[in-house]
């Protein structure tokens, strides 16, 4: 025999082993590796989001056996459910149409009130010539309408202060009738507010009221020296007034016109109109503002 121990082998072992090999281990047998990824899952186990391992969370999230009868009757349920939304949403179109054939008018909402101020581009820091607003017109205020004696006095009024071509008359009045008609245009100047009405003012717009026709003219005269002074002619008084130009040129006509006519006549005539015109102002009251 050969140097050393003699060594016996169990051959029958040693194709148990490749048999293991060939049925489990290094071919990958299906059981085997089954249960190494089993062993290898419960020596890991990831906690879920809950706290839970990995393992607990998937069996808790895993969806029902469709063979428990729980499942098959929540699966009934859900499958009713839809049945009856598909009914609910077929049917809602043909509801709502019925609900607005009946339903009332919905009136709209009233639109909320506009500002009572609207603001204005004059001033602030955007002011500019370009995007100035146009000034704000207003109307002057409405007075009451004039009567046609108070209409005469402010014809003559504005025509004076209007004008440089008036010029100044000089005769003879009474004193009486002068100094009504300085006492007339005091009292329309406090009530008008006017300080510049005089006396000269209602004595030209008397001169307008006096008629055309001279017998006209001395039919007047005799009239007021009949009712007033019953045919006595009062004395005269040298008085000087400011008179349009119409005016003046009738006061130069009055002379020849008349000159065929009583002595004193033109005073006559010049004494009725203005006496006559102050009573129609007296009628009709003061001048206001």
């Amino acid at each position: 025999m050969g140097r050393g121990k003699s060594r016996n082998y169990d051959f029958d072992a040693i194709e148990h082993v490749g048999n293991d090999a060939d049925e489990g281990g290094f071919l990958a047998d299906e059981a085997a590796e089954a249960e190494r990824e089993a062993q290898r899952g419960t020596a890991a186990q990831v906690p879920s989001p809950a706290g839970e391992p990995a393992s607990v969370a998937a069996v808790h999230d895993a969806p029902e056996s469709p063979d428990k009868p729980e499942s098959r009757a929540a699966s009934a349920d859900e499958s009713e459910s839809e049945d009856q939304d598909r009914d609910r949403a077929s049917s809602a179109p043909a509801a709502q149409a019925a609900t607005q054939d009946h339903a009332p008018a919905v009136q709209p909402a009233a639109k909320p009130a506009a500002s009572a101020a609207k603001r204005r581009t004059n001033d602030g820091p955007t002011y500019s010539p370009l995007t100035a607003e146009p000034p704000i017109a207003r109307k002057p205020k409405k007075g009451g309408k004039r009567k046609p004696a108070q209409q005469a006095v402010m014809d003559s009024f504005i025509a004076h202060r209007t004008s440089t071509e008036w010029q100044q008359w000089s005769g003879r009045l009474p004193l009486e009738v002068e100094q009504r008609l300085k006492d007339r245009a005091a009292d329309d100047s406090e009530s008008s507010g006017r300080s510049h009405l005089s006396a000269a003012h209602y004595f030209d717009a008397a001169l307008r009221h006096l008629p055309e026709d001279p017998s006209e003219q001395v039919a007047l005269a005799d009239a007021w020296l009949i009712g007033r002074w019953e045919g006595e002619r009062p004395r005269g008084k040298s008085v000087q007034f400011n008179v349009s130009p119409e005016m003046e040129a009738l006061l130069k006509g009055l002379k020849q016109s008349l000159r065929r006519e009583r002595h004193g006549i033109i005073m006559d005539v010049l004494s009725a109109a203005s006496h006559a015109f102050l009573d129609r102002l007296d009628q009709e009251g003061l001048l206001t503002s």
